[in-house]
C-alpha cells in the first residue's frame, strides 16, 4: 500500500509493497515567477508561478489534468469552478480528481510540461537558480477572472508560488 499525502489531505494508492516497507521523502522543488507580457491589453494578475519538480517526485510526468486517488473529505476547494464542473461530470469514481483540483493553489494548477529554459527564458527565480537537468514543472496563473495587477501583484504571486511549493515539497510516500 502507498500513501501519497499533501499538506491539507491524503491521496491513497494500492500497490503490490507490503505494508511495512516504510519510505518518506522530501523534493527539493525550484520555485520560480514569469510575468505575464503576453495578455497586452487585459487586466490581470502580475504574472504566473510555477515549481519544477525532481524526477523522483511521485508527480513528474503527470498532467495536471490527471486523476489521483484522494480522500475528497479533506481536499480544499481552490476556487476552480471549471474543474469542479468538468469533474463532476465523470462520476466513474468518486474518490478520484485531477491533481489541479487537489493542490489548494489559486484556481488551481493550469500548468504541468517538462522544464525547458528556452520556452521559460522570462523565469525569475524565487530563492536560489533556475532549474538545470530534468524537471518537470507544474503553475498557476492570475489571468482568471477578476484578477488584476492590484490584487495581484507581483510579491502576491511569489507568496502564492511559495505556497505551491510547500505542498509539493511536503508531498510524501509511505510504502
Amino acid at each position: 500500500m502507498k500513501i501519497i499525502s499533501f499538506h491539507h489531505f491524503n491521496v491513497l494508492y494500492l500497490q503490490n509493497k507490503k505494508h511495512n516497507d516504510m519510505k518518506t521523502e522530501k523534493f527539493n522543488c525550484i520555485p520560480f515567477i514569469i510575468e505575464n507580457t503576453w495578455l497586452m491589453g487585459m487586466d490581470r494578475g502580475w504574472g504566473n508561478g510555477y515549481v519544477a519538480i525532481p524526477e523522483n517526485h511521485p508527480l513528474f510526468g503527470k498532467d495536471y489534468n490527471d486523476k489521483i486517488k484522494c480522500d475528497l473529505s479533506k481536499v480544499k476547494f481552490n476556487g476552480n469552478y471549471v474543474g469542479l464542473f468538468c469533474g463532476s461530470l465523470e462520476k466513474d469514481d468518486k474518490s478520484e480528481m485531477s491533481i489541479d483540483m487537489v493542490i489548494d493553489v489559486h484556481c488551481g494548477i493550469t500548468y504541468s510540461d517538462e522544464y525547458d529554459k528556452l520556452r521559460m527564458s522570462n523565469a525569475e527565480p524565487i530563492e536560489k537558480e533556475l532549474p538545470t537537468g530534468k524537471y518537470w514543472v507544474f503553475g498557476f496563473d492570475t489571468a482568471h477572472f477578476e484578477d488584476t495587477s492590484e490584487n495581484w501583484p507581483k510579491e502576491k504571486v511569489i507568496e502564492e508560488t511559495m505556497k505551491l511549493k510547500e505542498q509539493l515539497e511536503s508531498f510524501s510516500i509511505t510504502v
